[in-house]
Formats: structure tokens, sequence, C-alpha cells
């Protein structure tokens, strides 16, 4: 999309279409400022425009003359024409009301003309896109997201080169040179990759903290300041067993009794949600993401002794729901 969208922006005929609005705009301005002097020179002054405005110059005896000449003329003379001054500076007051008028008219057309133009080149690439999933409505979502993520930035891609060129080398991580991507927003955070996998997944292992089995939200400290997005979203264990199979030692995820609760938590609602794990243990407030919860389906299996097993049944009414099959073995 961003070497389309340059192609299609950088050629000719683009080109010649930007020229003509342009040069639409300046001939409306143009008639307006000629308007404006004829209006002007009959109250004896000129208009003439530069890049700070538009300002006035009084005619006397047919000829423009400057401040000092002004300053010169008798106190009469110079009482009528500060008199008629007030006429001629609200007509410039209004031909500047048109012309920024006009200014936001040609702004809007231009862009207009940019989206339609950024709309075809993008709509090639997504709607390809789209025919392939267009079962998955999250999908067909995100893709229209992205789509209007490119229109709405269409001229950071115009000007990509010339603004990571602007930003200063020397301090790359300065948080004042530096100007985000937005192509960086339509990255894909692959959570679990089951693709070199055979068969269902059967998970074990012996970390039983509550981040490496529910997922967690990573952080960096950014000048002082900790930073997140949703690349930075880690599976736990449970994401990982989803479809599958994991198995605890009972006297270790007992050991943790947060862990326990939120695992039965998660087995009743049959989803797993990621939590700001950070901000529960710090005193500082942290601008987070709420990733929405992940659909589970996945076997507990613990393994315990058979203590354990009869404590459980005895004082925990959750344990016997949830685990119904005991399996013994020597």
């Amino acid at each position: 999309v961003k070497k389309d969208i340059k192609k299609t922006f950088n050629a000719n005929d683009f080109e010649k279409e930007k020229a003509l609005l342009k040069q639409e705009f300046e001939e409306k301005r143009s008639s307006i400022l000629d308007k404006l002097n004829v209006d002007a020179s009959k109250h004896n002054f000129q208009v003439k425009s530069s890049q700070n405005g538009i300002y006035m110059m009084p005619i006397v005896e047919g000829k423009v003359i400057e401040e000092e000449e002004f300053e010169k003329l008798e106190e009469s003379v110079k009482q009528h024409y500060e008199e008629k001054s007030t006429v001629v500076q609200q007509q410039i007051m209004e031909a500047i009301g048109q012309i920024k008028q006009i200014e936001r008219e040609a702004d809007k057309k231009v862009s207009e003309w940019q989206s339609n133009i950024a709309l075809l080149t993008v709509n090639v690439h997504i709607n390809y896109l789209k025919s392939k999933f267009k079962r998955n409505k999250k999908i067909t979502k995100f893709l229209n997201d992205v789509k209007q993520g490119v229109l709405k930035n269409v001229s950071y891609f115009l000007e990509e080169d010339k603004i990571l060129e602007a930003q200063n080398p020397n301090q790359p991580g300065n948080p004042a040179n530096r100007v985000t991507d937005p192509s960086l927003n339509y990255r894909v955070n692959l959570f679990i990759d089951n693709s070199n996998k055979e068969g269902t997944p059967v998970i074990m292992d012996s970390n039983y903290s509550y981040p490496n089995i529910f997922g967690k939200l990573e952080y960096e400290n950014y000048y002082g300041s900790f930073k997140t997005d949703f690349t930075m979203l880690k599976p736990g264990l449970l994401q990982k067993a989803n479809g599958g199979y994991i198995i605890f030692q009972a006297k270790d995820l007992l050991a943790n009794g947060i862990c326990y609760e939120e695992l039965k938590r998660v087995l009743r609602v049959k989803e797993v949600s990621i939590d700001n794990w950070i901000e529960q243990r710090s005193s500082m407030t942290l601008i987070s993401l709420k990733p929405e919860p992940i659909p589970i389906d996945l076997k507990v299996i613990l393994i315990g002794s058979s203590n354990i097993y009869h404590t459980l049944l005895s004082m925990d009414s959750d344990f016997r729901r949830l685990f119904k099959i005991k399996v013994e073995f020597e």
C-alpha cells in the first residue's frame, strides 16, 4: 500500500490535477483582490497583497505614496484619508474572509480528491484480503480500520522520507525528535504460533507465577514513563494450552492461592483475561490496554497426593464441580 500510494501520487497525472485545483484557487483569489482594488480606488487607496497579509496605501493626486510622504501632508488632508481608511479596512476584512473561505474549500477539494485516489489504491489490497477472510467479522473490521487509518495518514506516507530525514539522527530515542510511523499501528502481534506443532498442545511448566500462567502485558521504560502497546501482549500457559491440555502439580499451584482461584474462574467462565498485573503491584498509575478476553477450551490435569484430593473435595465446592474425574496411578 505504501509503495503504491507513493507511485500513484508521484505520477504526472496527479501533479497536473493538483496544479489545476491550485490554479482555480489562485484565479478566484486574484478576482477578489482585483475587485477589492477597484472598490478601494474609489476612496483613493490602493491595496497590495504580501505574504504577511493585505495592506493599503493612499493615492494622492493620482500617485501612490509611502508612509513617510503621507506624514508630510497637511493635517486636514490626512484627516480626510484616515476617515476614508476605515471604510477600506472593512472592505479588506471582508476580502480576507472570502479568501479564507475559498482557501478552505480548495484544501477540502484537494483532500477529498487525494482520499478518493488513495481509496482506489488501498481498496485493491484490502478487498483482496477481505475476500479471503469474509466469514471472519473481526478480521473484516480490522481491515476496514486499516483502510480508514491509511486514508487519514496519506500525507505521512507521501512525506515519510522527508519526515524521517528531518529527525535528529544523533538522538533517535528522544521523544521530542521522534515521529511515530502510522504504519506501526497495522502490525500484527502473533500471540501464539502453533504452526510447527503436531497434534494437540500439552503444556507443563515449573513456573507458577500469575503472569506466566495467565499472560501479561509488558512495558518499557521510556524516558521515565512506562510505555506499552498491543505488540507487548504475551501469552501465558493457559493460552498456549488452548484447545489441548495443561498439567499442574497440585501442591505448587495451591501454594499460590491467587493463581488457583483465577484458574477456577477461567474454567467457570471459559475465557481468560490478561490483567495489568504491574499496576496492581505498583503505586504508579499506568496508561494501559484492556485486551478482550480470549475464549478458552482445554482440559486441566492436577497431579497430587490423595491427601490433597480429599482435602479439596471436602473444603472446596468448586473443586468438586470442576475436577470430576479422579485417576489413580502408582
